[in-house]
């Protein structure tokens, strides 16, 4: 990348044809709370600046939206924005330009988020003072955020990847003041979040996770 950073959010874009395909890293912290955008053609492996945010944000979530564009959601403001952001904007990679959408019921960072096919999720985090259990629901449609669940254990750091049915999506590690290898599973049929018969073998926060198809 152009500079270190840490605290970023990355979201993958996959366009047809194939030199569309872009690894997108959003935001967070190079010694200071970033907006900045950059961007890495798969196909020549070269990064390029886009549009930057409207707002800084460290320790976001981000994800490609059913609607097909990039959401960056809450994170840390920084020293001059210093609350856990309820935020949330949307980036249009045709247009290459972010707008701000409806902001969430609670302001969180370090919080996971991943796409459905009814709407984008923002799981746990903190809010600056007590870790966070409630899960809520981003309607495309309707532009609104509504609280559809809570963890069985409030937590931060953690990671969240959809299924490959896209009828569930798992809630994985995180920190809580300790450690975590505990896994939670959502499924959005039943709209019910129980915890996974098999924990990891080790704790983990901060970490990531990625779903292979073979």
């Amino acid at each position: 990348m152009r500079k270190a950073k840490s605290g970023f959010a990355s979201v993958l874009i996959h366009n047809e044809p194939k030199q569309l395909d872009q690894l997108m890293v959003i935001g967070g912290n190079d010694g200071q709370v970033q907006n900045r955008v950059e961007f890495m053609n798969l196909w020549d492996y070269q990064w390029h600046k886009c549009a930057s945010m409207i707002s800084r944000r460290d320790e976001l979530a981000a994800c490609l939206g059913p609607d097909g564009k990039i959401y960056a959601i809450g994170g840390y403001g920084g020293p001059t924005n210093s609350s856990c952001l309820r935020s949330v904007e949307r980036y249009d990679p045709v247009k290459n330009k972010w707008e701000p959408v409806a902001q969430m019921n609670e302001g969180r960072r370090a919080l996971a988020a991943v796409s459905m096919p009814d709407g984008i999720y923002a799981i746990g985090g903190y809010n600056g003072k007590d870790y966070i259990s409630s899960v809520e629901k981003y309607d495309v449609e309707t532009d609104s955020w509504t609280v559809v669940c809570h963890l069985n254990s409030p937590k931060c750091t953690m990671t969240a990847v959809a299924a490959p049915d896209q009828q569930r999506f798992y809630v994985i590690g995180g920190f809580n003041g300790t450690q975590l290898n505990e896994v939670e599973v959502f499924n959005i049929k039943t709209r019910t979040m129980r915890k996974f018969s098999y924990p990891m073998n080790m704790k983990r926060f901060m970490h990531s996770s990625a779903v292979l198809i073979s």
